[in-house]
């Protein structure tokens, strides 16, 4: 075919056209594309074409099965095989092209991108395995259903592919780039400092065992208005400590209390922490997650990829519990901050 501004190009025919001697008034292609797929470049051909109006069938009636050791049975007793999808040229050319991208697969460092051309022999075996085969194969008449098959669960040759000898494995997923990998470490690593940094220094003011310990009677509100149109309400009063050393005024806690109502809270530097049940629960469970972020953040910056389980299986155990442990426990402490809220 002729492409613009490329001029000629060679393609394989892997279907009849109406082309040639072929064609004529009602049979002829119409137009053409070129189009770029996972697998490489293919050449779509709009075509015309007049089909005419199938047949009756008279023969008997026969169930197809898919199958794995045999690719269609039927419910006659006998089964189909398909012939082989390669040649000897294409198989021996797969084969070194296999052998070629696992040499370079085992070369390449951790986390770099596996080149296009260590993935040429995955396209093979892709285009070879589905060849944009029309409907009459090796098993099938020319209505695209096997011999004997009437009126059956017939299927097509992609999915015959699938389930019978013909079909071929799947590529590795590609890996991302190390600099990705460390871009998604470095974030998870950012998210774990923020909420860890604060969750780890409220949690021993949520529990009553720092800072200076007191009351705080409600006495009015304070209203934050955001940029966005929200108000958040804050409630504000006198603070008096146990031993009644320190009152500070206008001391502010959240959420809103009922006015008079005398609250235990905890005198920090630089704010007022709320002695709860349900505060405790809440700060532990967002140190939890920051946890989890830590987790998987650190080795992602320090490798460029994930812990290798065949080279540290010690470490990735140990990861991996640690990490669940956390989850189950930022989700447990969750639950149970909210129950106590409810329950308060």
């Amino acid at each position: 075919m002729r492409a613009p501004k490329i001029g000629r190009v060679l393609f394989r025919w892997t279907k009849d056209l109406p082309v040639g001697k072929r064609a004529d008034k009602l049979n002829k292609v119409t137009g053409t594309r070129l189009v770029r797929e996972a697998d490489g470049w293919h050449v779509v051909f709009r075509v015309q074409s007049e089909v005419p109006d199938p047949m009756p069938r008279t023969g008997p009636t026969v169930d197809i099965d898919r199958g794995i050791a045999k690719p269609l049975a039927l419910s006659d007793g006998t089964f189909r095989e398909h012939g082989n999808w390669l040649t000897p040229d294409e198989a021996r050319r797969l084969r070194r092209l296999e052998k070629a991208a696992a040499r370079k697969r085992c070369a390449r460092k951790r986390g770099e991108k596996t080149p296009w051309r260590c993935q040429d022999c995955w396209a093979l075996a892709k285009r070879q395995a589905v060849k944009r085969q029309p409907p009459t194969g090796p098993h099938c008449d020319s209505d695209g259903i096997p011999p004997r098959s009437r009126g059956g669960g017939s299927q097509s040759v992609f999915q015959q592919i699938r389930c019978g000898e013909g079909q071929m494995a799947k590529p590795d997923r590609m890996s991302p780039s190390g600099a990705k990998v460390r871009f998604g470490g470095a974030v998870m690593l950012l998210i774990a400092c923020l909420i860890g940094g604060l969750c780890i220094a409220a949690l021993p003011y949520a529990a009553g065992l720092a800072g200076t310990r007191g009351t705080l009677t409600v006495d009015g509100y304070q209203y934050t208005h955001s940029s966005r149109g929200g108000t958040s309400t804050s409630s504000e009063g006198t603070f008096r400590s146990d031993d009644g050393r320190t009152v500070a005024r206008e001391a502010v806690v959240e959420p809103e209390y009922a006015l008079g109502e005398r609250v235990a809270v905890t005198r920090a530097p630089w704010t007022y922490y709320v002695i709860s049940p349900a505060c405790f629960l809440g700060w532990l469970a967002g140190t939890c997650f920051a946890l989890c972020c830590l987790l998987f953040g650190v080795p992602a910056i320090a490798f460029g990829a994930s812990w290798n389980r065949r080279e540290r299986p010690a470490a990735v155990s140990t990861q991996i519990r640690i990490a669940k442990g956390a989850f189950y426990a930022a989700l447990a402490s969750s639950v149970l901050a909210i129950v106590a809220a409810i329950a308060t």
